[in-house]
């Protein structure tokens, strides 16, 4: 941590080397690592209470929400208690025989990003388990790197399996990547996004192997 000072606190060691993800509940921050491991920090105390390898955590109506790695599966914490799980609070995104890439909450409905597809959950508060798919929300596209994916200006931004860059309008992928972007883009091996704003434009960042790409998303019709 770092405080307004600039002073830096040690707070923990998490393992591996490569990206996390981060959600925090206001009180409890978690962190997806690349290596598998899912790490809470509470009260003070850097804990790893998963029974699973994860991929990726959001936030959600007081839940936290995590991605078992290399699966369709996600499950969720306790309310807001991200310490606490229940074995039977797990389910598959399974419209379409993908794993889940990532997964973003836009306008609280769950974006589940997969290789192949997406699927849209949402909050309808059943007792049993809350989070249930949005009807027939579902995007015939995949996604081709968890780190591409971002929340921009009220909108998501990620790179898909075809190496194209799409924005999710409702439920509709929309191409916002140029050919010559594209043509840069095609032999990426990674994508790594970032957002950031300027003088009332917000823009989005993709790095790769061939360089770094800005899109500013005011050019959206």
């Amino acid at each position: 941590s770092v405080d307004s000072l600039g002073v830096e606190t040690l707070r923990g060691v998490i393992g591996g080397s490569g990206r996390v993800r981060m959600a925090s509940n206001y009180t409890q921050l978690c962190i997806a690592a690349s290596n598998g491991t899912g790490y809470v920090y509470s009260a003070g105390a850097l804990s790893t209470p998963l029974a699973f390898s994860v991929s990726d955590v959001l936030y959600a109506d007081g839940y936290m929400l995590w991605v078992v790695k290399d699966s369709e599966q996600f499950f969720i914490s306790a309310l807001d208690d991200a310490l606490t799980y229940d074995a039977a609070d797990i389910a598959s995104v399974e419209g379409f025989p993908d794993n889940i890439v990532g997964a973003v909450n836009d306008h609280r409905e769950i974006v589940f990003a997969g290789g192949n597809s997406f699927e849209i959950f949402y909050n309808s508060g059943a007792a049993a388990f809350p989070f249930e798919r949005q009807g027939n929300a579902f995007i015939e596209r995949g996604c081709f790197d968890r780190d591409s994916i971002v929340k921009i200006d009220g909108s998501v931004i990620f790179m898909g399996d075809d190496r194209i860059v799409y924005t999710l309008q409702g439920y509709q992928p929309l191409q916002i990547s140029t050919p010559a972007v594209e043509y840069r883009l095609r032999n990426a091996t990674y994508a790594r996004a970032g957002t950031y704003a300027s003088e009332g434009h917000h823009f989005y960042s993709i790095e790769h192997d061939n360089g770094t790409e800005v899109y500013d998303r005011s050019t959206v019709a």
